[in-house]
């Protein structure tokens, strides 16, 4: 028997509100090698960071945002300009441990993208992040949250 495609019953997310809202850095994710989109046959390490907002869907539950990154501390990376942004502080050293900003909780400017391929679907995105304002308060990691690195693999 050859190969048997099946409807993925994945469910979708449900929409962000374009708009600024709290967040809660919840994990980050590295997706590895991916091939390079400007450099054909080339690879580059990437991972995405993953916000839970304090907007929830309609099972109470708190949406997500996510932001993708190539890992590399170089001075004009957006990996580095992003902790900078989150820290308040610029990387010093050789090495950074991302996962250290587990738990940071900021304000996200968020707002709509056009599918990048025809068909697709039209996607929130962070356009910035800025400290808490004086007595605002973000949503907390739940305690049954689990990190992709610590699900069961599928």
């Amino acid at each position: 028997m050859g190969i048997v495609a099946t409807i993925d019953n994945r469910k979708d997310f449900e929409p962000v509100t374009e708009m600024i809202q709290p967040g809660v850095l919840a994990d980050i994710v590295d997706k590895g090698q991916v091939p390079d989109s400007f450099n054909p046959g080339k690879t580059k390490h990437k991972c995405y960071f993953v916000w839970l907002l304090a907007e929830e869907d309609t099972e109470g539950r708190n949406k997500r945002v996510f932001k993708s990154f190539t890992v590399s501390l170089h001075e004009k990376a957006s990996l580095r300009k992003h902790i900078k942004e989150l820290t308040g502080k610029d990387v010093t050293g050789e090495s950074f441990d991302l996962d250290s900003l587990i738990g940071i909780k900021r304000l996200l400017v968020l707002a709509q993208e056009d599918a990048k391929e025809p068909g697709g679907k039209p996607f929130t995105k962070i356009t910035a992040t800025m400290p808490l304002k004086k007595g605002q308060t973000a949503p907390e990691i739940p305690a049954d949250f689990v990190r992709k690195q610590d699900q069961p693999a599928q």
